[in-house]
């Protein structure tokens, strides 16, 4: 449904509304932000607690689990990088200005050319 409303032209211009394509870039700015907010609390050391066991139910009798097992310091230190990377990641995102998440082109359209036409 976004991607429609972001593909309608402006019948004035004939172009895509640079109003819709911000919208378009902020909605995916906070689905980012979310998904990591919810991975930075899955993987919280005071909720590892229960995910663990969890997790090893639903990898019962796999490679994945028997290593998991033979290595739970490794599993818990590794969910806690994850845990600190992902809360980070989260708060920078969701607190970056509207004014950075306006798509930048690489190469402006509208950009006069520098070509000195005279000789």
């Amino acid at each position: 449904m976004l991607f429609r409303q972001c593909a309608q032209l402006d019948k004035a211009t004939g172009k895509v509304s640079r109003n819709r394509i911000k919208e378009l870039a902020m909605f995916w700015q906070k689905i980012r932000s979310g998904v990591m907010f919810a991975a930075s609390v899955i993987t919280c050391p005071c909720h590892l607690l229960i995910v663990l066991p969890l997790v090893l139910a639903l990898l019962a009798g796999t490679p994945a689990a028997v290593w998991i097992i033979q290595n739970v310091g490794w599993f818990y230190g590794g969910m806690t990088l994850l845990f600190f990377v992902s809360l980070a990641l989260g708060f920078r995102w969701m607190s970056q200005p509207a004014a950075e998440c306006e798509p930048r082109l690489v190469h402006p359209i509208n950009k006069p050319s520098r070509k000195n036409t005279r000789w």
